[in-house]
């Protein structure tokens, strides 16, 4: 082929005659397509080759727990209804399949899911005991599969596990893996097991698609390649209260919407508050996420005595899992994201930047790729509750500033549309099929 000459993508459907295109292929620049109104010899040049790429029998599947949490869950339902072909196989029959219409739902199990002990050595342990029932269930999802080419599109690195022993199962069949990562970012055993994640997680599957550039450098290393797609957000269609949101009145509340647990600062945020109090600042701190119920997470007594030692029994509410957290958002006066450990690219921080709410954030993970300090939010070391009194004080006796930081950030928030998030998933999809 001439120099500076680069192929031109060719996309037909094998299924309609003369290569008529089916409609659903996403066109771009470079790309040319068969019809019966556009033959090959009008439609190439005498020094371009042509590469055809057969799409009309490629699956879409979204290999999922079944249970995801608030953020997965989100990027779930977005992923779904840009891409109406895309069918779901689900490991457990969780909350989220449980909303899913029945025609997206190719094949669903009784998996055991994701490791619940938090020690290195308990979680190795599960993993082992659990690899034989992964197995058995990759049977399963090969057979569910059919003989058509498939992209196993998975969110965690379970799924992405199961993904390739499936793969092993349909030999002589296609199979693309992809693993969304919007994960931990470990750094556990001193760093060991980032390196096994990488070695092996990076050989299993064809394409990582990061959710920052801070997730990117987690995996590089890694032998697949590595995409960087950040999420998105829709505007808030009739973002009108609902009737417990307009119960809650925010104008001097801190908002924090993360699962309950350590390492996402609300132990921390509460210690803030009571610096804040002793500086005569009358705030109210809201904790919206997670079960309340103790026996299912031990977290919350922890959180609850440290509340009432503090004395701050009548300033923190406690709202539990919410569904209203953009409307809420729309209430409250600030919000934190006070994440410990590196955010990968917290939804939490988005929602909250469309809403036009000042952002207080932990400079961690990919936060800061969202979160410009001074500009649209401000951005604290972690762990450091003087950092975040500090800053939050600064907001309170600087009103124009908080106004600057709130315009700014919804401005913010909209260079992460889903127009944006569909193009590069489409393009990563339509690489794959070529």
């Amino acid at each position: 082929m001439p120099r500076n000459r680069q192929p031109i993508k060719v996309y037909v459907d094998s299924n309609k005659p003369h290569g008529a295109i089916s409609g659903k292929v996403p066109l771009s620049e470079g790309v040319i397509v068969l019809s019966n109104d556009n033959p090959v010899a009008a439609a190439v040049g005498a020094w371009e080759w042509v590469s055809v790429i057969r799409l009309a029998t490629m699956q879409v599947i979204q290999l999922i727990e079944g249970g995801e949490g608030y953020g997965v869950a989100t990027v779930l339902r977005m992923i779904l209804r840009i891409f109406p072909e895309a069918s779901v196989v689900a490991m457990n029959k969780g909350a989220f399949v449980q909303e899913l219409p029945t025609a997206r739902l190719r094949w669903c199990g009784k998996v055991v899911r994701r490791p619940r002990r938090t020690s290195t050595a308990g979680i190795l342990l599960q993993l082992v005991g659990w690899a034989s029932t992964w197995w058995r269930a990759s049977k399963h999802i090969a057979d569910a599969l059919g003989p058509e080419t498939v992209i196993l599109h998975c969110h965690n690195q379970v799924t992405a596990l199961i993904a390739a022993m499936v793969r092993f199962r349909r030999k002589g069949r296609t199979t693309y893996i992809i693993l969304h990562y919007h994960s931990k970012m470990s750094r556990r055993l001193w760093g060991l097991i980032r390196f096994a994640q990488v070695q092996l997680l990076g050989r299993c599957v064809d394409v990582i698609v990061c959710v920052s550039k801070a997730v990117s450098l987690y995996w590089q290393g890694a032998a697949c390649d590595l995409k960087t797609i950040h999420n998105a957000i829709e505007p808030l269609a009739n973002a009108r209260l609902t009737p417990d949101a307009k119960q809650q009145d925010g104008r001097n509340a801190m908002l924090i919407a993360a699962s309950l647990s350590a390492e996402k600062g609300h132990l921390v945020a509460v210690e803030a508050l009571r610096l804040l109090k002793a500086m005569g600042v009358d705030l109210q701190l809201w904790i919206a996420g997670g079960s309340l119920d103790q026996s299912q997470n031990p977290f919350v007594s922890v959180l609850r005595e440290r509340i009432v030692a503090a004395g701050l029994a009548d300033s923190v509410l406690l709202l539990g899992e919410v569904t209203m957290v953009r409307e809420l958002a729309r209430r409250a006066w600030v919000g934190l994201q006070l994440r410990s450990t590196p955010e990968p690219f917290g939804l939490w921080s988005l929602e909250a930047m469309e809403a036009g709410l000042p952002l207080v954030a932990t400079n961690t993970g990919g936060t800061p790729e969202l979160v410009r300090d001074g500009i649209d939010g401000l951005l604290i070391p972690p762990g450091r509750p003087d950092a975040i009194a500090a800053a939050v004080l600064r907001l309170h006796r600087d009103p124009l500033l908080r106004q600057k930081l709130s315009e700014n950030a919804r401005l913010r928030a909209k260079a992460f549309s889903v127009d944006a998030f569909k193009h590069k998933l489409s393009a990563l999809y339509s690489e794959l099929a070529s």
